[in-house]
């Protein structure tokens, strides 16, 4: 069943939402975009187990998670996530998950799979742009 609640970003008030460093660890954490099929709302988070483990609804493709810089400041970070908002739009409509015998799996259609890969190619700029700039 697709759902049909409109998508809304949730804004990052702090940048703690989104960048940790463990004191035993050279570099931070993996921050990203995620968005659960079955939510209404794409929020930004970091990946807090150390090694980058994945949960199995990321892994099966089931919820969706775009992963950026987490050097990336506060305001660019939610600039992204409302500009991305259609996007994630096209994902989640295209979206389909199921059983596959052995776990609940998603898959996107042609059109989800495009707006994945815009997704993915704006966060790289947006990276590549805050390099430079800084």
């Amino acid at each position: 069943m697709t759902n049909t609640t409109p998508l809304s970003f949730r804004t990052v008030r702090r940048i703690s939402e989104y960048r940790l460093k463990y004191s035993s660890e050279l570099n931070y954490q993996r921050a990203y975009f995620e968005l659960l099929h079955e939510d209404t709302e794409v929020y930004v988070t970091f990946d807090a187990e150390i090694g980058g483990a994945i949960p199995f609804s990321v892994y099966h493709g089931k919820d969706r998670r775009w992963y950026f810089s987490p050097k990336l400041k506060l305001g660019i970070v939610n600039k992204l996530g409302r500009e991305l908002l259609p996007l994630f739009e096209l994902v989640r409509a295209g979206l389909t998950v199921d059983w596959d015998g052995y776990n609940m799996t998603g898959s996107l259609n042609v059109d989800a799979q495009k707006a994945n890969d815009e997704i993915e190619a704006i966060i790289e700029r947006a990276e590549m742009e805050e390099l430079f700039n800084d």
